[in-house]
């Protein structure tokens, strides 16, 4: 292809992304020590520090959406950033529990902001006939520091080093903000207009969130219950689960992105969604260390095929001045579908078994699968119809 995709912009946007993930992911496996050692919580307190984080993520990415789109993506994301690193910071202060669910809260809501105006920025600098490969890419910088992060998070830490992990947290946010102050941002698509509650989710954009929240309610089984079937299954070091699948992960992502420039939507969705489809089912009815280890790999090839396709989707079919808006709206659904499988599946994992929830996952899966071919193909493919008819781009 004859555009560049590793421009300037994008090479910064890309390495921001990987830092402040890093920076997010040092903390998720000390957060709950912190919570347990430090500051004498129980397991139910662990449990509120995710929810309100996760709780706040949501609550904001559709406000942050409609400011990128009317404020303009540098400043949402450098002062978004800028309160990221100064949260984290400032966690060392919580003298109580009640001062640390404030500050995930705030450092909730500062998350959504964050990657919302990132991803959108990502879709603004890569060019428009290699978007898919470019989000992609772009994509690789969150796998890489869930991979990067959480064990440097536990080195640092060793017996008590909170203070340093917080520390390394921030150095690696600030690190983030220092790469995208040098961004060459456009000015914001469309003057701001007068605020309404419609204007925080991109209508347009509703069937993919749909397909996405049923596809993330089965990685939100991935989340809560992989660790603990790996253990019940006698796996001795369930964490290679995670390393298998993000190697695949990163395998995958690129060349997804390619194969949806050059072959559409379809080529990619439906060999990723039976490939999730099936590492579901191995996981659930190959009970044994084998079978969880190798299903490992075969969801990250599909979880790396649908969701590039379903970023570079999503911005294919809306103007520029809803980017903000449609990243809000699919990123709503992305944590809303992780919250919500959490508590399905551990629902079906009570009242039958965690192998039983995670076939049940593999059902979802043909669920949206089906959704997908009757539904959102037709509808992506009038609405980008529309985008490159001749004339003026249809209003939102």
């Amino acid at each position: 292809m004859g555009a560049r995709l590793w421009t300037r912009d994008f090479v910064l946007i890309t390495l921001a992304s990987l830092c402040n993930a890093t920076g997010f992911y040092l903390l998720l496996p000390t957060m709950p020590v912190f919570v347990l050692k430090a500051l004498g919580g129980d397991q139910a307190d662990v449990g509120y520090v995710v929810g309100l984080y996760t709780a706040a993520a949501v609550l904001t990415r559709p406000l942050s959406g409609y400011l990128v789109d009317t404020r303009g993506r540098g400043p949402v994301l450098l002062s978004s950033l800028a309160g990221f690193a100064a949260i984290a910071a400032a966690y060392p202060l919580a003298a109580g529990l009640p001062a640390l669910f404030a500050l995930r809260v705030l450092h909730g809501l500062l998350w959504g902001a964050v990657t919302t105006a990132a991803a959108t920025v990502a879709a603004d600098v890569v060019a428009a006939e290699r978007r898919g490969e470019g989000i992609g890419y772009f994509g690789l910088s969150m796998t890489i520091g869930m991979a990067i992060g959480p064990a440097a998070g536990l080195a640092i830490l060793g017996d008590g080093r909170f203070g340093a992990v917080f520390a390394a947290s921030a150095a690696a946010i600030v690190t983030a903000l220092a790469l995208a102050a040098c961004i060459r941002y456009p000015a914001p698509p469309r003057p701001p207009s007068r605020f309404t509650a419609a204007a925080l989710l991109d209508r347009d954009s509703l069937p993919l969130g749909v397909f996405t929240l049923l596809v993330m309610l089965t990685y939100g089984g991935i989340v809560a219950f992989i660790t603990l079937y790996g253990a019940e299954l006698g796996v001795a070091n369930p964490g290679l689960f995670f390393v298998a699948y993000a190697v695949a992960i990163t395998l995958t992502r690129p060349l997804a992105g390619m194969a949806f420039d050059r072959l559409g939507p379809v080529a990619v969705m439906v060999p990723g969604l039976l490939a999730a489809a099936a590492g579901f089912t191995i996981l659930g009815a190959w009970r044994s260390p084998a079978g969880f280890l190798a299903a490992a790999p075969v969801l990250g090839l599909g979880f790396g095929m649908v969701m590039p396709a379903s970023q570079a989707m999503v911005i294919n079919q809306v103007a520029p001045h809803r980017r903000g808006a449609a990243n809000g709206t699919l990123m709503t659904a992305f944590d809303l579908g992780i919250a919500l499988g959490a508590v399905v599946l551990g629902e079906v994992s009570r009242r039958h078994s965690t192998a039983g929830a995670y076939l049940a996952a593999a059902a979802i899966i043909a669920l949206a699968l089906a959704y997908f071919l009757a539904y959102v193909v037709r509808d992506y493919g009038e609405k980008v119809r529309l985008r490159s008819a001749p004339g003026p781009a249809p209003e939102e």
